[in-house]
């Protein structure tokens, strides 16, 4: 919709309907120029929340974003599919992304070993060597090994550590993964937090 045009007819029927008032015998000329430019400004006003609420929708279109969320989508609702044991698995975009960025199917994750599954406000997806989850902001992190199963042990993003905030990352002697609320480092052979 073109704003402008909208806007432009309110502003020619007030400007008519002055002409008209100006030209008038009647008496009643003021209430009529007034009446007029009142429905010039309601027109005005109606057209611009139409623009408002049509660019809204616009925005919203082309970001691909959805109000709604639902399994297996990401923060901004969008999806990919990778490649499974039986077949493609959609997943959220961000757990795609992160899979290539890891080497995809050749990568050591290997392959889902099953389907996205929502935990809290956010989303874990499995694989062969590891798990990705997903933060309520959209940030897709790795855990993986005898660190992914403490963190389990311990109730995964739902218990007092929270959420992943980096990938997991080898240190001297093993690895080391930081969350929200602290550590879990498997070294040596020894857990440590």
């Amino acid at each position: 919709m073109n704003v402008k045009k909208t806007l432009a007819y309110p502003a020619i029927v007030g400007m008519l309907a002055l002409s008209v008032a100006a030209c008038s015998d009647d008496n009643d000329v003021a209430g009529q120029a007034g009446d007029a430019a009142n429905q010039a400004t309601s027109a005005a006003g109606e057209a611009g929340a139409s623009a408002t609420e049509a660019a809204g929708d616009a925005a919203a279109s082309a970001t691909g974003s959805d109000s709604e969320g639902g399994e297996g989508e990401g923060a901004n609702g969008e999806t990919a599919e990778i490649e499974g044991p039986d077949g493609p698995v959609e997943v959220p975009k961000t757990v795609a992304d992160k899979y290539e960025e890891l080497g995809g199917k050749t990568g050591y994750l290997g392959a889902p070993t099953g389907e996205t599954q929502t935990v809290g406000e956010g989303q874990r997806q499995d694989f062969d060597g590891g798990t990705i989850f997903v933060d309520p902001e959209g940030n897709a992190y790795v855990v993986q090994g005898k660190i992914l199963e403490r963190y389990e042990e311990q109730g995964g993003p739902e218990s007092e550590l929270g959420w992943p905030t980096a990938d997991e990352k080898p240190q001297e002697g093993g690895w080391i993964s930081t969350f929200q609320n602290g550590n879990i480092t498997f070294v040596n052979g020894e857990y440590g937090e």
